[in-house]
């Protein structure tokens, strides 16, 4: 799924066994990171606004593709040095059967699941 807003998919291959999935790097970290770094100090609006916009941009992308993201949280949104927000981790989606949005499937990626939730 190409978009600004979606981390991208660069290349996978397996190698003794494992699959490796390689992904576009974002160099300033995750949102998770970059909230407890303000240590209860709170963001400009501006800029809270400014990536809350991208990240609806990321989520009406994928919708018009027909995939619904189910996890989405401050761990998957990663940012770049130069302010642009993404989302990644696409290990949980729903999968839609038509532009009418009927729930047809879900798709669940266990590759990275502790132990204890498989």
């Amino acid at each position: 799924m190409k978009h600004p807003n979606i981390v991208a998919f660069k290349e996978s291959f397996e190698a003794e066994g494992h699959l490796y999935i390689v992904m576009e790097y974002c160099d300033g970290g995750d949102l998770m990171q970059k909230i407890k770094q303000q240590k209860g100090k709170l963001f400009p609006e501006d800029m809270i606004l400014n990536w809350f916009s991208q990240m609806c941009l990321g989520v009406n992308h994928i919708h018009r593709k027909c995939v619904l993201r189910r996890d989405i949280k401050s761990k998957n949104v990663v940012l770049t040095q130069n302010g642009k927000v993404k989302l990644e981790d696409f290990g949980f989606v729903c999968l839609l059967s038509n532009r009418r949005k009927n729930k047809t499937e879900s798709v669940a990626i266990l590759i990275w699941k502790a132990l204890m939730k498989i």
